[in-house]
């Protein structure tokens, strides 16, 4: 039995079954294939024994350091190692549990080793400190280049380490580091808290486990708890809940994200909005214009409606809505003015008026009973054709010798002259 462990990517790889003949890796190192298949849990990797091998079956691994005592890693699975040189076949002998060329527990550095019977293709990995010249030489699976050759004089240009990053980790495809040691990336659904734990790259924050993708869309999420789905596997947040907290209410007036938690849409997952019809603008009036009270479409915005002339009425005092009689002039628009609770146009110029409100031009001399186009509130002035020599509604001088309105009640100026002035 060969000491080389394999990584995710190789023939055998992590939760595939073994039923090939052998495995390669892709530096041609062959091991006999096991039949156990892996389980999806994952190794701590704190340097002592793992949690599978004899005592609880099989565990993923990428060090014998990960297995229980008496179990070494293969293929990334702890399995029971050999126990005597009669465990093993084709003149190998028993070292550290498993089978190995005799050169490889000579007590020499001879063949392909980087280290004293460890490193190269043959041989169990090298520990910290020894020599070596890939990451597959180290039980850490961090081979730390020097420069300088390997300790003992290897023909190597590193020496095994634990590592101090993930980075470190990049020798051995698949990995990451947990405590100076490369373990296995996690499988979708497992726990995490980086995005360098997990093979598919993703570890959601919100969620904290590996998941299919970054998960990071508005009511997304990656949980079994969150969707109803599956751990590991991307999918819309349930109808009606809001666990992480992004669906605060926005207020009806802006008819967006009502606060009611997600929609449970899997094509299109999003806060809940504000419903069709609900509230989101109340009725208004100002310059004679009413507006009705407004509603949501549903998808976000709150439905404009023209607005609509009270014509000839004014807004009521509330300013919601337009008049539908009047008490006052007030209650009418510039162009009308109240006449037994209706609003009635306003008059020209000639036509009798009893007040200047019901005047278009704002003028009903007293004297004429007439809307006037001017005050025609100077002396010997008047609106009306029977006193000067105007047309009803037109001011003019009252005609010469007549007194019609009694303003010339001096004796010696007892009439108008035709001119605006009162003369004999």
């Amino acid at each position: 039995m060969n000491a080389r462990v394999f990584f995710l990517g190789s023939l055998c790889a992590v939760g595939v079954a073994a039923a090939a003949a052998s495995c390669s890796d892709d530096n041609g190192f062959t091991s006999t294939a096991t039949t156990a298949t892996t389980t999806t849990t994952t190794s701590t990797a704190t340097g002592g024994a793992g949690g599978g091998g004899a005592g609880g079956g099989p565990s993923t691994c990428t060090s014998d350091a990960q297995c229980a005592t008496g179990d070494i890693c293969e293929q990334h699975l702890c399995v029971p190692g050999c126990t005597s040189e009669q465990d093993c076949t084709g003149g190998e002998t028993c070292n550290q549990y498993h089978c190995v060329p005799a050169s490889c527990a000579d007590g020499s550095l001879d063949g392909s080793e980087t280290g004293v019977d460890c490193g190269g293709p043959d041989c169990i990995p090298c520990g910290v400190g020894l020599g070596c010249t890939a990451a597959l030489d180290c039980t850490t699976l961090f081979c730390e280049p020097t420069g300088t050759g390997g300790a003992g004089g290897a023909p190597s240009a590193g020496v095994c380490a634990p590592c101090q990053a993930s980075a470190d980790c990049d020798g051995a495809p698949g990995t990451y580091c947990v405590q100076g040691w490369c373990v296995l990336q996690k499988l979708v659904g497992e726990a995490c808290t980086a995005h360098e734990q997990c093979a598919s790259g993703f570890c959601p924050g919100d969620d904290g486990v590996c998941c299919t993708t970054n998960c990071t869309g508005g009511c997304e999420a990656c949980t079994a708890a969150k969707t109803g789905g599956a751990d590991g596997t991307c999918g819309p947040i349930a109808v009606g809940t809001d666990p992480d907290a992004e669906c605060t209410d926005e207020g009806a007036a802006s008819c967006g994200v009502a606060g009611t938690g997600c929609n449970g849409n899997a094509a299109a997952p999003a806060c809940t909005l504000y419903a069709a019809d609900t509230p989101c603008a109340a009725a208004v009036c100002a310059d004679g214009a009413a507006t009705p009270a407004l509603g949501c479409d549903g998808d976000g915005t709150c439905v404009s409606v023209a607005p609509t002339s009270c014509a000839p009425y004014a807004c009521n005092s509330a300013g919601t809505d337009c008049l539908l009689a009047c008490q006052s002039d007030a209650d009418c628009d510039s162009l009308h003015f109240c006449s037994s609770q209706s609003c009635v146009p306003k008059k020209s110029p000639g036509d009798g008026c009893a007040s200047g409100a019901q005047c278009l031009s704002g003028f009903c001399p007293a004297n004429d009973g007439v809307c006037c186009d001017t005050a025609c509130s100077g002396n010997c002035q008047a609106c009306l054709a029977s006193k000067t020599p105007s047309l009803n509604g037109t001011c003019d001088f009252i005609d010469g010798g007549t007194d019609p309105d009694s303003e010339c009640d001096n004796a010696l100026a007892p009439n108008c002259n035709g001119s605006g002035a009162c003369s004999l």
